[in-house]
């Protein structure tokens, strides 16, 4: 995708107006939490999932701890200060030809890759953890996103492990702030499978008041497509929140929005990310075309 955000923009609005269902306030879910996200874009709920559910997909997830069972990591080995900020000016097409490990290093497995990349992504989580479905499913999470939605119909768009290890190694794409391209309304449910209490440890964080299809058209011209901890001029009124939780807390989150995973400092993190939409994701579908 080329860095034309505005069309980009549009172009998702379009999309969204074509799925939406026009339904009388009264049908809404219109409590206190769906309130709050309507305005804000984002809700965080503490104790949402029983933390024994969440330790049981954790212990799953642990059994299968086999590269056959992983994406082919990107391999970071290479990326020093000198060259570093060269990845910011990535595109999407860039960022998705990013050299990966060699065959034989993948195959080495995880004690390897923690030398060479700064994250993993699980395959098919969904089998490697069939506990993560109750979850997914849960209504819980459908009334408070279709609410978000003006009550149209969602659904379960995909499900994703990622699992951040604490080396050294320079942080990279979704541990970069960015916002995503996929839908007006896409929503990503966050859930920890590890506490996180501090900012070394790696939280999931996102800049308030940053939703592209909020903003203003003069400051998409600006918008970034990854951005460090240097919150330049154009963010330094907008205030970094981070979610803070422990095991089973959620966060809800219109991912239009500049977030993150921090990369951790001192311990390797798992986190489950689910996203749910009224239509199917589409810049990685290849359907947006802002060329």
């Amino acid at each position: 995708m080329d860095h034309d955000i505005e069309k980009a923009v549009r172009q998702l609005k379009n999309i969204y107006k074509t799925f939406s269902s026009n339904v009388s306030k009264s049908d809404l879910l219109n409590n206190k939490d769906t309130k709050f996200f309507k305005k804000n874009d984002w809700l965080i709920k503490k104790n949402f999932f029983e933390k024994k559910i969440v330790l049981q997909i954790k212990k799953q997830l642990k059994k299968n701890v086999n590269y056959l069972n992983f994406y082919k990591p990107k391999d970071c080995s290479k990326i020093n200060l000198n060259n570093y900020e060269n990845i910011f000016q990535f595109d999407n097409n860039d960022w998705l030809n990013f050299p990966k490990l060699s065959e034989e290093d993948y195959k080495k497995g995880i004690n390897f890759w923690k030398k060479k990349t700064s994250y993993v992504v699980f395959k098919d989580v969904m089998k490697l953890a069939p506990s993560i479905s109750k979850l997914a499913n849960d209504k819980r999470i459908f009334d408070i996103i279709k609410s978000y939605n003006n009550n149209s119909s969602v659904k379960l768009v995909f499900a994703k492990v990622i699992y951040s290890f604490s080396n050294n190694l320079l942080p990279i794409d979704t541990q970069l702030f960015h916002s995503d391209y996929d839908g007006e309304k896409i929503v990503k449910v966050f859930i920890y499978l590890d506490p996180i209490n501090k900012i070394s440890e790696g939280p999931s964080q996102f800049i308030k008041n940053t939703n592209i299809f909020k903003v203003s058209t003069k400051l998409l011209k600006k918008w970034p497509i990854r951005l460090n901890d240097k919150i330049n001029n154009i963010f330094h009124k907008n205030k970094i929140k981070s979610f803070f939780g422990n095991t089973g807390d959620t966060m809800f989150l219109n991912t239009g929005m500049l977030h993150r995973g921090k990369k951790p400092k001192i311990k390797d993190r798992m986190l489950l990310i689910l996203s749910y939409s009224i239509h199917d994701e589409v810049n990685s579908t290849g359907v947006l075309n802002v060329n």
